[in-house]
C-alpha cells in the first residue's frame, strides 16, 4: 500500500506524493479531513512523533494517512495533557482566543461522562475512546473529495462514523466501540392505545410509514391491553 511522503497545499486541497511517485489529492472537507489530522493538533513534536510530514499554512500537522493523525491527537492527550483535566485542558487545546472553548468543553464532558476533577491519564480505556472520538466530531470533521491512489487515507465519512475513531487507535485497540447500529424503532402499544384507545380500528398513522409485520405486532399488543 502506498504511503504519503510529502504534501503541498493549495487553498481548499492537499496534494499528498507518495512513496511509489504517485499523487494522492484530497479537496474540500474540513481541514482536519484534508490534512489527515481529526484532532486539528498543531505541528510540534507530538505530531512529528506520529509521522507528520508537514504543516499547513496555519500551523496544523499534515499526517501520511488518518491513523497516524489519529496516533498524534493521543500524543498531545496523554503526554501533554495527562496530568490535566478535561476543562483544563480545553483551555489549552482549544483556547478561548480560537475557540468557544466553554461549549466545546460541555460538549466532550456530556460524551465522556466523568466528574469534573478526572485526569486525563485516569480515564479508562472506554472513556479515552469517547474523548478521542468527540474531539474531531466538534473540530468539524467531514469529508470531501479523493482522487488518485492512497485509499488508507479514507478516514470516517461523516462525524457519526468518527465515533468509531478511537477503537483504531494503537494503544487503545482494546477500547470499547460505541455502537453505530441504527434500528427502526417499532410503533409503541402503549402509544396506539393511548392514541385511538380500546375498541377503535387500531390504524395510526404510523402504519403507512412502517413495515406492515411490526404494525400487525404493535395491533397485537395493543389489544392485549384492552
Amino acid at each position: 500500500m502506498t504511503k504519503a511522503v510529502s504534501a503541498s497545499q493549495n487553498g481548499l486541497t492537499r496534494v499528498y506524493t507518495n512513496d511509489d511517485g504517485s499523487v494522492t489529492i484530497l479537496h474540500g472537507g474540513g481541514r482536519n479531513w484534508r490534512n489527515n489530522n481529526p484532532g486539528n493538533i498543531k505541528y510540534g513534536n507530538n505530531a512529528k512523533a506520529a509521522g507528520a510530514i508537514g504543516q499547513d499554512n496555519e500551523g496544523f500537522a499534515i499526517f501520511p494517512d488518518y491513523q497516524s493523525g489519529l496516533q498524534g491527537m493521543l500524543n498531545v492527550l496523554k503526554k501533554k495533557y495527562g496530568n490535566f483535566t478535561i476543562g483544563q485542558a480545553m483551555q489549552r487545546y482549544a483556547p478561548p482566543s480560537e475557540n468557544d472553548t466553554d461549549r466545546y468543553t460541555v460538549f466532550l464532558k456530556e460524551r465522556v461522562g466523568v466528574p469534573d476533577g478526572t485526569l486525563i491519564k485516569d480515564l479508562t480505556p472506554d472513556e479515552l475512546s469517547r474523548l478521542v472520538s468527540g474531539i474531531p466530531i466538534y473540530e468539524g470533521w467531514r469529508a470531501g473529495t479523493i482522487t488518485g491512489a492512497g485509499a488508507n487515507m479514507r478516514g470516517p465519512a461523516s462525524p457519526a462514523i468518527a465515533q468509531r475513531a478511537a477503537r483504531h487507535a494503537n494503544s487503545f485497540e482494546n477500547g470499547v466501540r460505541p455502537s453505530l447500529t441504527w434500528r427502526r424503532r417499532r410503533p409503541s402499544s402503549r402509544h396506539l392505545t393511548r392514541r385511538v384507545g380500546c375498541g377503535v380500528s387500531l390504524r395510526p398513522t404510523c402504519c403507512r410509514r412502517t413495515r406492515p409485520s411490526h404494525c400487525r405486532s404493535a395491533k397485537r399488543r395493543a389489544a392485549s391491553l384492552c
